[in-house]
């Protein structure tokens, strides 16, 4: 693993450099995912050997970006008291990092029909309590699954979604996950 590989993580990107066997984990995505406001003084508090700064290919060309090690995020996640962290520290150690040893790739399964419908249902309800009409807010849900190339939604009256998915060959059931579909925008009136 050579080049950046993201995951997600409770709506957080976390960006992973490096190779399999030295994982190196992009300290400001860390310090989001951990609610660390003051990320330079958190880095600070780390061992030479804990963190670094390397050159990575990103979309805007090279950039250098602050990562830190394997033991480092061990010591940002075990310092931290707060509940993200724990639910990250797990996420990591029994997900990631297992998944990273092995295959030198983590991959994200497809949410289950019931976890996208949750999703779906607070998407819409949050939208009409903003002011967004019921049928406003069904159409854009719907308008974001074909836009995306995934597929779309039916959304009856009694506000349960139907997957209607695209076939097999333009839907990737292995990396579609809720976190692609922008859910927090307010669609416009």
């Amino acid at each position: 693993m050579n080049t950046e590989l993201t995951a997600k993580f409770e709506g957080h990107k976390v960006r992973v450099l490096g190779t399999a066997m030295e994982p190196m984990f992009v300290a400001k995505d860390v310090c989001d995912v951990l609610e660390i406001k003051n990320s330079r003084q958190a880095l600070a508090r780390l061992d030479d050997n804990e963190k670094g700064v390397t050159i990575a290919d990103t979309l805007g060309g090279s950039q250098e970006m602050t990562y830190v090690t394997e033991s480092g995020l061990y010591h940002l996640m075990f310092k931290s008291r707060k509940p993200a962290a724990k639910r990250f520290r797990r996420w990591v150690t029994d997900e990631v990092i297992p998944s990273i040893r092995k295959t030198g790739s983590y991959v994200v399964s497809s949410p289950t029909f019931e976890e996208l419908d949750n999703q779906l249902t607070k998407t819409l309800d949050k939208w009409i309590s903003r002011g967004v009409s019921p049928d406003k807010a069904s159409a854009c849900v719907s308008n974001i699954f074909k836009e995306s190339g995934k597929g779309c939604v039916n959304i009856d009256r009694s506000n349960k979604t139907t997957p209607n998915l695209l076939p097999k060959a333009r839907y990737d059931s292995e990396t579609t996950t809720t976190d692609e579909f922008d859910f927090d925008a307010t669609p416009t009136l």
